[in-house]
């Protein structure tokens, strides 16, 4: 599981969402030659520090822990890009 996280004046805030591997995918995940990672269909659901978050702001329950924001595209620049890969 990955989890997103807000960083405030190099502070965790909080973390915001949960990131959910797609289905079906193969391990070990491999950058391409230029050094990006694209990962397609991530799951995305909210924290509960996110979800108490919005109760305290809005005052509502509308939004719990869980909740499904969606899917994602989800792309990991790696800024040294030669990997142990290319050495094999």
């Amino acid at each position: 599981m990955l989890t997103g996280l807000v960083v405030e004046d190099d502070k965790l805030v909080r973390p915001l969402f949960n990131l959910q591997l797609p289905a079906g995918l193969s391990l070990p995940l491999k950058p391409s030659a230029e050094g990006v990672l694209h990962l397609k269909g991530v799951g995305v659901t909210l924290t509960s520090a996110a979800a108490a978050a919005v109760t305290g702001v809005c005052q509502t329950n509308a939004l719990a822990a869980g909740f499904e924001i969606g899917t994602a595209n989800v792309y990991v620049v790696f800024q040294d890009h030669r990997s142990d890969y290319d050495q094999n």
